[in-house]
């Protein structure tokens, strides 16, 4: 059983699941019936999303020696049982779709998300820039959780969906070509951080001035989705009758960015253990400044719901699957 869980990734579900969560608390849903199908739903497109890529991936795993341990690589669980359990997820989030909320546009974003999401795992190694469908599947699924509310989808859901978009972009495309540049380049696979030059040479990394820009833009165009965000009607952020906690709160989650950003993006030797404890801060920073942005909308108990589970949610699953709360294990 922690085979299967160690190849579903197990230990970062959470996080994922709160995707469709998270859309539909800023559209108003207040039924908790809804928003723990909206969770379940979301561990489905997880499950289905990381064992396909593992088994897609295969190929190019078994050639790197740090990923021997990997359970599709080292023969834990066969390939074919891999297939079977993606399809599985799949069916289960849409049978959690059916049964609790039912409707076109459910069927439709939650599919799209899939599709996406698929489309990357299988082809995502062989073609440049597709890390933008795995971005474009979040911005689905947090219109997925939208859809029980209303079939109108206003400026507040798009910019949320967007800030997942770009979260994910940044970190598949940035994080992901940085931390698999080694066996990516052994496989023949192309990835926007090879193709936009960087390389190991030895022990030396060797990251380029058109990644950085790449990654600066993209890290750019997150912040201006926040600040926007920040501003809407109902949260102001910003406004001179809430609390400095607040603002403060932002700047110092914007630094907790920038920090870990500049740091790995000035790496000179390949460290992957490093390069994940410093993803690792970044993630969470990103996370719970979105968190922070839209709490004026979602009331104190889903705060600390949205912080307390994917995190409670990490260290119990990665304790148990690698027997270490708080080491990275991706």
């Amino acid at each position: 059983m922690v085979e299967y869980l160690r190849l579903m990734r197990f230990q970062t579900a959470a996080a994922t699941a709160s995707v469709p969560v998270i859309g539909g608390l800023v559209m108003g849903q207040d039924s908790l019936k809804t928003l723990a199908a909206l969770f379940l739903a979301g561990l489905g497109f997880h499950v289905y999303g990381f064992v396909l890529n593992e088994y897609m991936d295969f190929g190019v795993d078994r050639k790197c020696p740090d990923l021997q341990k990997r359970p599709l690589v080292k023969g834990a669980v066969p390939r074919w049982q891999a297939l079977m359990i993606a399809g599985l997820a799949c069916v289960f989030a849409f049978g959690i779709m059916a049964f609790f909320f039912l409707s076109f546009s459910s069927m439709l974003f939650l599919l799209l998300a899939f599709l996406l999401g698929g489309a990357y795992d299988v082809f995502g190694k062989k073609m440049v820039g597709l890390d933008l469908l795995l971005g474009l599947s979040f911005f689905c699924l947090s219109l997925f959780g939208a859809s029980p509310v209303s079939d109108q989808y206003p400026v507040l859901i798009l910019l949320v969906g967007s800030v997942f978009c770009v979260h994910i972009l940044f970190n598949n495309a940035v994080e992901g070509g940085l931390k698999d540049v080694d066996h990516d380049a052994q496989a023949g696979a192309r990835t926007l951080a090879l193709v936009l030059g960087v390389r190991i040479q030895g022990r030396n990394l060797r990251i380029t001035a058109q990644f950085v820009l790449f990654a600066v833009v993209l890290k750019a165009v997150f912040f201006f989705l926040m600040l926007r965000l920040s501003v809407l009607p109902g949260i102001h952020l910003w406004s001179s009758t809430r609390s400095f906690l607040p603002s403060t709160a932002f700047v110092l989650l914007t630094l907790a960015q920038v920090w870990p950003i500049q740091r790995f993006l000035s790496l000179r030797e390949f460290d992957r253990e490093k390069l994940k404890r410093l993803f690792s801060v970044h993630e969470m920073a990103s996370y719970f400044m979105l968190i922070l942005v839209i709490s004026p909308l979602i009331g104190l108990a889903m705060i600390l719901l949205l912080v307390l589970i994917p995190s409670i949610w990490y260290l119990v699953f990665n304790s148990i699957l690698y027997g270490k709360p708080l080491q990275p294990f991706v």
